[in-house]
């Protein structure tokens, strides 16, 4: 089962493979993703995501096509569109609009 690490809040949680990235947010009290639209088209739920990619599907065509319009980084991805793929390890991220820690 996928563990998601959401850096900003230091909360932890698993969620089976198949699960969206703000769902699981969502579910982890805490946790606080930003969101609004949930369908690749407002770019609110921006996430760094700093370790892990190979636990997330690719981004199908309408995130490509947003964070593109957005000139985001390849790191970036949407929350609301992150897939969990079953591995071991842990998927961490990080609010694109939150200022990071040092």
């Amino acid at each position: 089962m996928p563990r998601v690490e959401f850096a900003h809040t230091d909360l932890t949680a698993e969620a089976p493979a198949g699960s969206r990235l703000l769902d699981v947010a969502d579910e982890t009290p805490g946790a606080a993703l930003a969101s609004a639209c949930r369908h690749a088209n407002c770019g609110l739920c921006q996430v760094l995501v700093l370790d892990g990619a190979a636990l997330c599907d690719p981004p199908e065509a309408a995130e490509r096509a947003l964070l593109a319009r957005l000139g985001a980084p390849p790191e970036v991805r949407l929350g609301c569109q992150v897939t969990l793929r079953d591995g071991p390890g842990a998927l961490r991220v990080w609010p694109a609009a939150l200022p990071r820690r040092g």
